[in-house]
């Protein structure tokens, strides 16, 4: 007798999950792929849907997601190889067939190492605000650094730096640096390497930029372009080479004129009387040399005895050419004392520029106010009305002297056409006669 077993077929569970890929590059912008997934089931038939688990592996689960089959990475999630070299997560795996079986599994993601570019950060990058260097003089361009994720970390060689200048750098200045922190530097025409062959960690490279010194070319006057350059060349943390990356910027300067102080001719010391004004005091003033030229000169003037001469009672009279004039001014000084001053005060005139540094010049002259005899003052009252043969006092008379103290003095005389005239202290009597 034949029997015939029949052997029914049930779903039994996924049992693998395989990944096509488990590396993304570094820097991997939001939804780059990973990787696919597939799933080891006997029932061939069945398909699978995917998608994270929590369990064990599920440490980063929260920045990756899966569509369809495919890992990739969400939004916000930033790729650094320096600060993160693997992620881990979790994926489970669901079966089409009866009780849709799953089946989890924890993924290690490595990070593929890329190289990155360096920045340069130079202290002015703005052709409108530009550093100010005087004619003829040098200066430390400072504020100048280098930075490289990639360099200095496990194995990265560092950078090098080229420094050149977009104008002739025989006509317009020339650099150095004041140290180079013992990086061997080298130097072709107008570029300026460091170091000379090679790299140099960033650490040593900045300490070297920061003494970077721009000397103009002599009476040079105008804008320069200096220009850094810094380059991986190709480093990257993990010691691989790839391709090299740069970055570079502008450092603008303005050499600009340097300032001659103006010129003021000797003033003689003057001499006035007392309760006058002397005029037209004449002394010349002058920008300086003729590349000064267009400058604008303002003229001041101070007394040290303020009490004899305010400064507001001296003035100065000129024309100024507003920039313009390459003449010699001719100004002149005008200065009233104080009303019954004498004695002597030293007038000092200044002469400022509107040039770089705003430069000046002074000169001084003594004024000596001559002491003037005034006419003393004379108080009387007014007609006065007496009885005949009778004495009677007047009050009211006064007598002051701006010039007298108690040591001389004043006479007065006194006379009457008619009566006789008797003085006590502080009084005066009449008889008529």
């Amino acid at each position: 007798q034949t029997i015939t077993v029949t052997v029914d077929d049930i779903n039994e569970a996924p049992s693998d999950i395989a990944m096509s890929d488990q590396t993304i590059d570094e820097n991997s912008s939001a939804g780059t792929a990973v990787g696919t997934f597939s799933s080891t089931d006997q029932d061939s038939a069945d398909t699978h849907t995917y998608a994270l688990a929590s369990g064990a592996g599920d440490t980063n689960n929260a920045s990756f997601e899966i569509s369809g089959t495919t890992l990739q990475t969400k939004s916000g999630l930033s790729i650094n190889y320096e600060a993160t070299s693997s992620y881990s997560v979790r994926v489970e795996t669901t079966d089409s067939g009866s009780g849709n079986l799953t089946y989890e599994e924890a993924f290690t993601i490595s990070v593929n190492n890329k190289n990155e570019t360096p920045v340069v950060a130079v202290p002015v990058s703005n052709p409108v605000s530009r550093i100010l260097i005087e004619e003829d003089l040098s200066t430390i361009v400072s504020g100048i650094s280098v930075s490289d994720v990639d360099a200095d970390i496990d194995g990265g060689t560092g950078v090098f730096v080229t420094v050149s200048l977009t104008e002739d750098a025989a006509t317009a200045g020339d650099y150095v640096l004041k140290t180079t922190s013992g990086v061997v530097v080298s130097k072709t025409g107008a570029a300026l390497r460091i170091p000379a062959a090679g790299e140099a960690s960033v650490t040593d490279m900045n300490t070297a930029l920061g003494t970077l010194e721009f000397q103009g070319a002599t009476n040079y006057i105008g804008d320069v372009t200096i220009n850094i350059d810094v380059n991986d060349a190709g480093n990257t943390s993990t010691g691989s080479v790839d391709s090299a990356l740069s970055h570079d910027d502008d450092i603008y300067v303005e050499v600009y004129e340097a300032n001659d102080p103006p010129t003021i001719s000797d003033i003689t010391d003057q001499s006035v009387d007392e309760d006058s004004t002397i005029t037209g005091i004449a002394f010349t003033v002058d920008e300086g040399p003729a590349d000064t030229d267009n400058q604008t000169l303002t003229i001041t003037a101070t007394s040290s005895d303020t009490g004899l001469v305010p400064d507001a009672n001296i003035t100065i009279n000129y024309t100024e050419g507003g920039g313009v004039d390459a003449s010699t001014l001719s100004p002149t000084i005008d200065i009233t004392p104080v009303a019954d001053g004498n004695g002597t005060t030293t007038i000092t005139v200044t002469v400022t520029d509107d040039g770089g540094g705003l430069l000046s010049t002074d000169d001084s002259f003594v004024l000596t106010v001559n002491a003037i005899n005034d006419a003393p003052v004379l108080t009387i009252p007014g007609a006065q009305t007496l009885d005949e043969d009778v004495q009677t006092g007047i009050s009211g008379i006064g007598i002051t002297d701006v010039d007298a103290d108690d040591s001389t003095g004043v006479s007065v005389d006194v006379s009457a056409s008619n009566g006789t005239l008797e003085f006590s202290t502080g009084s005066a009597a009449i008889t008529s006669n």
